[in-house]
């Protein structure tokens, strides 16, 4: 239903707008799986209707509009994709951390402090960017993720329970309150890139365990840091990583794919 200022069906009309028919388009979000209202200038709640469509839905993006609360997607468990883009939301309901097919969880651009627990064994990509984030929730159950990017957030630290998802390939944690890189990092043989420029992250706190464990990091990004080469040098293992980063940088010049803003830089400020 739903007449003046009625039930969630004025959400889909605007001034100029013209909304297709209601239930056609509940109907079309069963059929296909597929629940899309990108930059449709949703306000305050998620409209009711997402609910209705339950296990049926595999992918949400309501990214790009002005919600507050997405609680209407908290019952469809059976999201392999979650985008939430650009919004205004301070919290996310705890059902999206129990999602048992989430592949992605996109939600940068919002007003997080915090994440619900994460028990999900599939995800692979996480993107909490641009947020308020003050810290992260335990990965121990995130076996699948392989890109993580937590930048421009307020974080202190990373959570040692990183060092559990041994699928990582790139985490950027730029743009943060970091002052070191937890030792389990080192866990994680198939991390290639770690960005974290624009921290507090001295020489100190750059964890030999993480440079002579991750044997496939070839990029540690440290530009803004309170930290030199010359300092970066006397670590056990930095060594190791520069002839990884410098085995690609030859790869890419015989390959003739270099692009030398990216591949000449060994991630450290001169000064």
């Amino acid at each position: 239903g739903g007449g003046k200022g009625g039930g969630g069906s004025s959400l889909f009309g605007r001034s100029g707008y013209k909304a297709p028919n209601h239930e056609q388009r509940v109907s079309k979000w069963k059929a296909t799986g597929m629940v899309v209202m990108r930059a449709e200038g949703l306000k305050g709640a998620a409209p009711e209707e997402i609910a209705s469509i339950g296990q049926s839905a595999k992918t949400l993006d309501l990214s790009g509009n002005k919600l507050t609360s997405v609680e209407a997607a908290a019952k469809l468990p059976s999201l392999t994709r979650l985008v939430l883009s650009d919004n205004l939301l301070q919290a996310l309901p705890n059902e999206f951390g129990a999602l048992q097919q989430l592949k992605a969880m996109l939600v940068d651009g919002n007003r997080l402090s915090s994440l619900p627990p994460l028990r999900t064994p599939r995800l692979r990509e996480l993107r909490v960017a641009r947020n308020a984030l003050v810290s992260l929730p335990a990965f121990d159950a995130c076996f699948a993720l392989q890109k993580l990017d937590v930048s421009k957030n307020t974080l202190r630290k990373l959570p040692a329970s990183l060092g559990a998802c041994e699928a990582l390939e790139e985490v950027d944690a730029s743009d943060n309150l970091l002052t070191a890189t937890p030792d389990s990092l080192g866990n994680l043989k198939k991390l290639k890139v770690l960005k974290l420029d624009n921290n507090g992250v001295g020489a100190a706190g750059v964890s030999p365990a993480v440079l002579e464990g991750c044997v496939q990091l070839h990029t540690l990004s440290l530009h803004g840091n309170p930290v030199r080469l010359n300092e970066l040098e006397e670590i056990t293992g930095w060594a190791a990583m520069e002839a990884r980063r410098m085995a690609r940088v030859q790869k890419q010049i015989d390959a003739g794919t270099l692009i030398a803003r990216d591949g000449l830089d060994d991630g450290v400020d001169r000064r």
